[in-house]
């Protein structure tokens, strides 16, 4: 290691510019690395041997900064994130990956300036309580949302494809027409999914799945007006759809402050 030394990611410059300044006016030498490919991100932080990365999570048009922590973790440098976000099931799977720590960009300057200078300084890692807290929240959400994805499981991938078709507002006859099968056919998909959704209407069973993280009521509306592959035609692209939008969100709100 060459000193301690701290590597800020961020894309805003403003943000850069003025931590930058603040932190060597605290005896901290800060480096900027510009937003990247994750790939070419990654080689230039390791590149710079840093004690510390101070890594905001949404960088811009390339994306989410997850992904990183783990494999800068692995090449023994530590991760603190600075965000504005406050989804605590994301905040927890940057914990999960290896962020020590939890920085945000809502706190009084001063103060964010002086727990920065405090991580950069200290030796070894020390354990945050609010990141332990992080992983409990995340361990509890997921096993709440395993609950609630648990009847979804049940169903046939064709009862999937039409409870996906329905998502993005299709009737029955359209289904059929679509797929090329008897509407008796889809009917009976739709009578399974109230079964084992345990609902009483094709509309309660879109809502569930909505709430449930089955479905991103965002994509279905997308691909409602711009509409995939018949299933029957492709049936291994179709199939895929409803697991490629599975991954549930916590809302996701940001407070003022330092740009996000």
């Amino acid at each position: 290691m060459i000193g301690r030394r701290v590597v800020l990611v961020d894309d805003h410059a403003l943000v850069v510019e003025t931590l930058a300044a603040a932190l060597a006016d605290a005896g901290v030498t800060c480096i900027a690395v510009a937003p990247r490919p994750a790939g070419q991100l990654l080689a230039a932080l390791i590149s710079e041997e840093p004690s510390l990365v101070l890594l905001d999570l949404d960088l811009g048009p390339f994306g989410d900064s997850i992904p990183l922590i783990a494999p800068l973790t692995e090449s023994d440098i530590r991760v603190v994130v600075l965000t504005a976000q406050t989804d605590r099931t994301r905040l927890g799977e940057a914990v999960e990956q290896g962020a020590i720590r939890i920085v945000p960009k809502t706190a009084q300057f001063a103060k964010l300036v002086a727990t920065i200078r405090e991580t950069t300084l200290a030796d070894g890692i020390r354990h945050d309580p609010e990141a332990q807290a992080l992983l409990l929240d995340l361990a509890a959400y997921r096993a709440r949302a395993a609950t609630m994805r648990a009847p979804f499981d049940a169903l046939t991938d064709r009862e999937k494809q039409t409870l996906v078709e329905l998502a993005q507002g299709r009737t029955v006859q359209q289904i059929a027409s679509r797929w090329v099968v008897a509407e008796t056919t889809v009917r009976s998909h739709v009578r399974a999914i109230l079964t084992k959704l345990d609902a009483r209407s094709q509309l309660q069973a879109v809502v569930r799945a909505v709430h449930a993280g089955w479905i991103d009521p965002e994509a279905e509306l997308d691909a409602a007006v711009n509409p995939v592959v018949n299933p029957v035609v492709n049936p291994a692209a179709n199939a895929a759809t409803p697991e490629a939008r599975m991954r549930p969100r916590g809302p996701t709100h940001t407070a003022p402050g330092l740009p996000t």
